[in-house]
């Protein structure tokens, strides 16, 4: 048999012997070494070829031989999680739903302790999404207590009958705060996957300001930076000097009722402020307690604080906090508040469809 590797199987052996030789042999050695013995090749030529040892080429093919004879090779997936313990791992992930894998897998060895086999973390990923459980953040909502419930719910029934949310129109006012680092708020960034994109955390200090802003579905109206904190008498002068020629404007302007809307913060319902509200004919709405859900202009202010986290630089100074404010305020348009304010009897029937508890807005 003077006929070489190369005579038979062409160019292509060349090539691959060029290459590196691993330890494993690769899915074309096995393939040669089977078509070599096929046709009376001898191991040790085929391992002069091959550059590999003679002990090799005779183990794989003796190998090989012995597979041919055996029935198919049934495959068991160990990962199939049945019976009990598909219950306990539900039951777990209820009572506790910040476990993390790692201690649910501890707990299934705890209540099973003689289980021959436990699943690992891509198992139980795997068993959870396939069962529609998802591990995701939370939205922060505020406490609710079963009275706070039964207000939202009937402020929801009495505004909303038949289906048409009878509030006419209404001036939404509320005030934020607005920080130049703020520590509850995590901004995502491109960045390249070598490199971990930090944002820095203000224990104390840092620029902060607070503004008093109101808007309704036909445009937004006047925003006002507040100095220290608000008591009645603070909320009096801003009323005087921003809402009231607003409000006058509006009746003068758009017929129908107009109502003033306003949480139940201490300097709102404070009886100056709504003896103020009365002598000037400024109908207010009782507000259910906790349902910053039910406010658009908190809409309003999640905008806003995204525009300005994500298109500008970090602020040095209260001043160019209000000057940025101010100007991202001035970029809001009549169709946006009327999209924000629009469609208002969507958030009464949420509220009334959870019984009062949260809703998506």
């Amino acid at each position: 048999m003077g006929a070489s590797l190369k005579d038979i199987f062409g160019e292509k052996i060349v090539l691959f012997m060029a290459q590196k030789r691993s330890k494993k042999l690769n899915d074309h050695e096995k393939k040669t070494i089977i078509n070599s013995y096929a046709i009376g090749i001898s191991p040790a030529v085929v391992a002069g070829q091959l550059e590999r040892e003679v002990g090799c080429i005779m183990t794989f093919y003796s190998r090989y031989k012995f597979n041919l004879t055996l029935p198919p090779k049934e495959k068991k997936s160990k990962g199939c999680i049945q019976g009990r313990m598909c219950l306990i791992i539900k039951l777990a992930v209820l009572e506790n739903p910040k476990l993390s894998v790692s201690k649910l897998a501890q707990k299934i060895k705890e209540y099973m302790p003689s289980q021959p086999w436990y699943p690992k973390g891509t198992c139980l990923r795997k068993f959870l999404k396939s069962n529609n459980f998802v591990k995701r953040r939370p939205a922060l909502k505020p406490p609710l207590s079963n009275s706070n419930r039964l207000k939202r719910l009937a402020f929801a029934k009495k505004w909303l009958i038949n289906g048409v949310c009878t509030l006419e129109n209404v001036i939404w006012t509320d005030e934020t705060r607005v920080a130049s680092n703020p520590n509850n708020r995590i901004v995502e960034l491109w960045t390249n996957l070598k490199n971990v994109p930090e944002q820095i955390k203000m224990h104390s200090g840092g620029n902060s300001v607070m503004f008093w802003g109101c808007f309704s579905r036909h445009g937004t109206g006047p925003l006002t930076s507040i100095l220290g904190t608000v008591d009645h008498k603070e909320y009096i002068n801003i009323l005087k000097d921003n809402l009231i020629p607003e409000v006058n404007i509006a009746k003068a302007t758009i017929p129908g009722t107009w109502r003033l809307m306003q949480d139940n913060a201490p300097c709102h319902t404070a009886r100056p402020v709504k003896a103020f509200l009365a002598r000037n004919n400024v109908e207010f709405i009782e507000w259910p307690p906790y349902s910053p859900d039910l406010n658009p202009i908190e809409n309003i202010w999640h905008w806003m604080k995204c525009i300005l986290e994500t298109e500008y630089p970090v602020c040095n100074s209260a001043e160019e906090i209000e000057e940025r404010f101010l100007e991202i305020w001035g970029r809001i348009t009549p169709e946006m508040c009327s999209n924000y304010c629009g469609k208002y009897e969507k958030r009464l029937k949420a509220v009334i469809d959870a019984n009062g508890g949260y809703t998506k807005y």
